[in-house]
């Protein structure tokens, strides 16, 4: 087979620079065939961007054959993309090997043969090598002699994308470098039976001179371009960060740092500081929307290459193996209210970007020039299309194909089962002096241009810190490049293809973005003082449903909405800031979720979903439902609304009506019965066993069976229904005794975790903090005084409390490592912020002196540095019970926002 004419255009140049690996799905007519459909038509105004090209139809559906064609080398892959049992390719009586690709996630089992025109077959290996996965491939290479051009064909290992010999500071080269290009004269299969563009892989084998000049490689004159000024200028940038006032990270590496937008409907948009993705959550459009029963990437990020006269500058680029994210891509400054912007200082002027998730679902992205600068922006369209909690790889499944949906508008499906994504830019949006009115080509010569390239071997390395695999392949399907100057706004666009009605004009993206910068509130920061940062991150974790009722998120990245986290976080995010309404509207939200008295642990995208595996949901339900009562000045609705559903919740709790193994004993007292099971807060799991039993009568779940019953007793009492009152007072007075005959340690002066088998747990634990807090609580002031001066000897620390005293044999310091590592140490020693809630809810109980006052507020003063060290203006989910307490877990948590919150306002206005 020839080698075909970009390939020959493009190979003289590489052969002196690159090792390059061309794979080839040959054209018509010649080694391939493959039954393919009509190219779906074209709605009215829609052309397509990318070209493809159907082929003809010899071998059974879903059959596609990819070939090398290299000078001296050819290599024939054959995968069958349908079945699950090995076929043989009736023309050639090869043996193929099934490909199943779900959704855009490629799990391969290949068989691969390359042999070389003048040799015998290169060797394969079927036995694994060590760390690489069973859905990667490896290949051996046989050499190549001095006579032979530098070209290879080989299938790579996945997880060492980038040369090992490529230093650190060539970051951009290589990930410049370890691109999948696309060629417009060659064709390749995707699933649906459409040609897409011949692909060169090329790995940059040594860095020369050549290689990062930039150079022109085939016939669509499109450059590996010029991604660094010089080498030494790139280490000089790497390594000349430095802390200043205005650092936003007080000197954490930008990469260590994490931002969040939410859109206000669970979807939201991260990456940390330095604009790379760090985990495979990370992505500028996260979204759930539709019907989609979990969050997926769609948009990962978009990479920036700002050329201005005095050089060119990167933005956005991933981390390869080999080639860490460069520290010089830290802001000079951030701000995250109301949505993330980063200031960099250039010579001269200022480089802005902003960014917002909003309800469509979509995300904006604004970019701005300040100073005597002007130059050319290009963005680079990088996708994942894929569960937020998966991997993507270069695949055949996905279909690169770009449409034009009107004037500056284009559209994206890489694959059926998922939606489609309109994006765009607009030029002159916000503020110029030269407003003509928006659209690409008007605003200012903004074009798209249809360039599919695979980049691989992305690395994630926080799910690699985390024990997960953290390497994927991410697709392009092309860019927008246009001029930039001082007086102009660019604005890029991206929505979900799931709202009822189709993609708003691209003028309405640049009026959606006026409208947010010109907004009462104001975007600058001179015009108003901005909202204590507790307060700003409270409102990212309240979401609306799609039915319309209010939920709560309960962390970022990864957590949706859970039950136990929801009415623990929502008194803090809604009644500490003066917000009743919102938690009476969340509260009654919930009621039809209901279910034997048990609401969910997980709420799922319908009812049907919902999870009940917890004990303590209703219970924490409750405790949110006294505390709404007290904030609304315990108005006769509140009692009508509440005492039903609360004396329903205690009827089937008491009689074991749950279904999950958890009923009143003898005592009155809670008893979970299954010694498997984790219904508490404490459910860490291993080997499908617990890592910390509670079984038996958990002190803090009795602690709330106790002020469920006697706040019921209230609501009845209000009601006027005075014998139902009579009784269940008295039940809360049995349980009251039951509680302080059996949890109560007499001799230690604290309370027991859980009463199990006639015998008191003594672990010490903060669960008992959490009953010493409660209003209604069998415990006396002298009691609640004891059982907070133990806690805090052995569980208070400056980043919250403890799970286990560090004197416990069982207690873990450190939270890190793989996923058994992290949960064996998740209640058993870890620190929990959220638990200061209760801790200064106890303190001010027993002492609300101001000096009672003035040591929890230095506590909760203490955060303010932590906000800009993990999740920039957010808390995290755990700490390390070890100094110096380092965030571990999500970045941003619902309840250890919330928790803070409320313990401040305790202090202002006390319990």
């Amino acid at each position: 087979m020839s080698d075909p004419p970009a390939l020959a255009a493009g190979t003289a140049w590489l052969g002196r620079v690159c090792s390059v690996a061309v794979t080839l799905a040959v054209r018509p007519g010649e080694m391939l065939n493959m039954r393919v459909g009509k190219p779906p038509a074209a709605s009215e105004g829609e052309r397509s961007v990318a070209t493809v090209t159907p082929g003809p139809s010899r071998w059974p559906t879903g059959l596609a054959r990819r070939c090398c064609a290299v000078p001296s080398v050819g290599c024939c892959r054959i995968i069958d993309l349908r079945r699950s049992s090995r076929i043989r390719d009736p023309g050639h009586g090869r043996r193929i090997a099934r490909d199943i690709t779900l959704g855009s996630i490629s799990t391969a089992r290949q068989w691969v043969e390359c042999r070389w025109r003048q040799g015998g077959p290169i060797s394969r290996s079927r036995k694994r090598p060590h760390g690489v996965s069973r859905r990667e491939r490896v290949l051996r290479e046989r050499r190549i002699s001095a006579e032979e051009p530098t070209l290879k064909c080989k299938t790579t290992n996945r997880t060492n994308p980038v040369p090992q010999n490529t230093s650190a500071h060539k970051h951009e080269l290589a990930s410049s470098c370890w691109r999948v290009r696309g060629w417009p004269s060659g064709r390749a299969p995707c699933l649906r039976g459409y040609h897409t563009n011949l692909v060169v892989r090329t790995t940059c084998a040594r860095t020369t001179p050549e290689c990062h000049a930039g150079a022109t490689l085939g016939p669509d004159s499109s450059p590996v371009r010029n991604r660094l000024e010089t080498p030494g200028d790139f280490a000089e940038q790497a390594n000349g960060a430095t802390t200043s006032d205005d650092d936003p990270t007080n000197g954490v590496p930008a990469a260590n740092t994490e931002w969040l937008a939410t859109d206000g409907h669970g979807g939201f948009a991260s990456a940390s500081l330095a604009m790379a993705g760090t985990r495979r959550q990370h992505g500028l459009l996260v979204s759930s929307a539709g019907e989609l029963e979990q969050r997926h990437v769609f948009l990962a990020r978009l990479e920036e290459t700002l050329s201005l006269e005095s050089g060119t500058k990167v933005f956005g680029a991933a981390e390869y193996e080999g080639a860490p994210i460069p520290e010089a891509a830290r802001p000079s400054r951030f701000s995250g209210d109301p949505d993330p912007r980063f200031e960099y200082e250039l010579d001269p002027g200022t480089y802005v970007r902003e960014i917002a998730a909003i309800n469509g679902p979509a995300t904006l992205v604004g970019y701005r020039l300040s100073g005597a600068l002007a130059g050319r922006l290009q963005l680079r369209v990088i996708l994942a299309f894929r569960s937020a909690d998966a991997l993507t790889f270069e695949n055949f499944a996905l279909c690169p194909t770009v449409r034009e949906r009107g004037p500056g508008l284009f559209y994206v499906r890489p694959y059926e089962a998922l939606p489609g994504m309109h994006f765009a830019v607009v030029a002159n949006a916000a503020g110029g002096d030269d407003d003509t009115g928006g659209g690409t080509e008007a605003a200012g010569g903004w074009r798209f241009v249809a360039d599919p390239v695979w980049y691989r071997g992305v690395k994630y390395q926080r799910d690699l810190q985390r024990g997960y695999g953290g390497h994927e392949d991410q697709f392009s399907p092309g860019y927008f490049e246009g001029p930039i100057e001082p007086t102009h706004s660019v604005v890029f666009g991206a929505q979900l293809d799931v709202a009822e009605e189709p993609w708003r004009a691209a003028v309405d993206v640049a009026e959606e973005w006026v409208r947010r910068q010109t907004s009462a509130p104001g975007r600058s920061p001179s015009s108003r003082e901005p909202r204590p940062w507790l307060e700003e991150a409270a409102e990212s974790f309240l979401y609306r449903r799609p039915d319309g009722t209010e939920g709560v998120i309960a962390g970022y990245p990864w957590f949706g909405e859970w039950g136990r986290d929801t009415f623990i976080a929502l008194p803090g995010l809604t009644l500490a800031r003066g917000q009743a309404d919102r938690c009476g509207a969340v509260l009654t939200g919930v009621l039809p979720r209901m279910r034997n008295g048990l609401l969910p642990n997980t709420f799922g995208t319908t009812p049907g979903q919902d999870q009940y595996r917890s004990a303590d949901a209703s219970l924490w339900f409750a405790r949110a439902v006294e505390l709404y009562d007290a904030a609304t000045g315990h108005q006769p609705e509140t009692a009508r609304m509440f005492a039903p559903v609360l004396r329903e919740l205690a009827e089937n709790l008491r009689d074991g009506q749950s279904g999950i193994g958890f009923a009143a004993d003898d005592s009155g007292l809670l008893a979970i019965d299954d010694p498997t099971s984790s219904l508490t807060w404490m459910d860490a799991r291993v080997h499908d066993h617990p890592v910390t039993p509670r079984h038996g009568c958990p002190v803090e779940i009795n602690a709330l069976w106790f002020a469920l019953q006697a706040h019921l007793t209230s609501l009845l009492e209000r009601l006027g229904e005075s014998a139902e009152a009579r009784a269940w007072r008295r039940a809360a007075n049995r349980v009251g005794r039951a509680f302080l005959s059996r949890l109560w340690l007499k001799e230690e002066g604290h309370l027991a975790d859980r009463w199990v088998q006639g015998q008191a747990d003594a672990a010490i634990r903060p669960n008992m903090v959490i009953a010493a807090a409660l209003e209604l609580s069998p415990l006396s002031s002298r009691r609640r005084a004891s059982v907070l001066k133990l806690a805090r000897a052995h569980l208070l620390t400056p980043r919250g409390l403890r799970t286990l005293s560090p004197l416990d044999p069982a207690y873990v310091g450190r939270y890190a490592g793989d996923t058994e590592t992290r949960d064996r140490a998740y209640h058993q020693g870890t620190v929990w912020p959220w638990l200061l809630g209760f801790w200064a809810e106890a303190e001010l109980r027993v002492d609300a002196s101001t000096a009672t006052r003035q040591r929890i507020t230095s506590l909760l003063d203490g955060f303010d540095a932590h906000a800009r060290e993990a999740g920039l203006g957010q808390m995290s989910e755990v700490f390390d019970g070890d100094p110096p307490h380092r965030p571990g877990g999500t970045f941003a948590q619902a309840w250890s926002v919330s928790e803070l919150l409320r313990a401040r306002a305790l202090v202002e206005v006390g319990p």
